[in-house]
C-alpha cells in the first residue's frame, strides 16, 4: 500500500494519498490546497486518482476539491451531513481573513458504514483495500479493512494512526 502525507492549504491541514501499488488506484483525503503538489505525487508515482474524500466540509479541508476533480476526473465524496458546507467555503474562510474557493457539489454522499474500495486482481487471489466510514463526534473517520490505519479531520487536523501495517 502507498501512503503519503502532505501539509496543504492556508491552515496547513494534513492531506493523505493512499493507493494500491498494483492497480495504481488512489484516494486523496482532505485536499485543502496545494493541488499542484498533490498532482506531482500522483504523476511521479503513476497513480490514478479514483476518489477525493473530505473528512468534513470546512474550507481548509476542501480548498483543492474543484481543481483536483477537474484535473483527474476523480469522484468527490463527503458525508451526507457535511455536503451543505461545500458551497459556503468562501464565506467561512473570509470570517478568518482567508480566501478560498467553494467546492463543486459531491458526486457521492457517504454515510456511516459505507465502504470504498481500490483493489487489484491476479490469477491466484483478490486483494482489497477498503475504507469504512463512520461518524465520531461530528466528523467522519475512515478506517482500513484491517483497522491498522484511521484518518479523520478532528480539530481541523487530519491524523493517521499506524499500528504497524505496511
Amino acid at each position: 500500500m502507498f501512503l503519503q502525507q502532505l501539509t496543504v492549504g492556508p491552515l496547513d491541514v494534513n492531506c493523505y494519498l493512499i493507493a494500491d501499488e498494483i492497480t495504481k488506484e488512489a484516494i486523496c483525503i482532505d485536499p485543502g490546497g496545494n493541488v499542484d503538489d498533490i498532482l506531482d505525487i500522483l504523476n511521479s508515482n503513476s497513480l490514478k486518482l479514483k476518489y477525493i474524500i473530505n473528512t468534513h466540509g470546512h474550507f481548509d479541508h476542501i480548498g483543492g476539491n474543484g481543481a483536483l476533480r477537474e484535473k483527474t476526473g476523480a469522484i468527490l465524496a463527503i458525508h451526507t451531513h457535511d455536503a451543505v458546507l461545500l458551497k459556503d467555503a468562501v464565506s467561512h474562510a473570509a470570517f478568518f481573513g482567508i480566501t478560498s474557493k467553494n467546492s463543486p457539489q459531491p458526486d457521492m454522499l457517504l454515510k456511516e458504514n459505507d465502504i470504498l474500495k481500490i483493489q487489484h486482481r491476479n490469477i491466484t487471489c483478490i486483494k482489497e483495500f477498503q475504507l469504512r466510514i463512520f461518524n465520531r463526534w461530528g466528523e467522519m473517520v475512515f478506517e482500513t479493512n484491517d483497522a491498522d490505519f484511521q484518518w479523520s479531520g478532528k480539530d481541523n487536523i487530519g491524523h493517521v494512526q499506524n499500528n504497524g501495517f505496511d
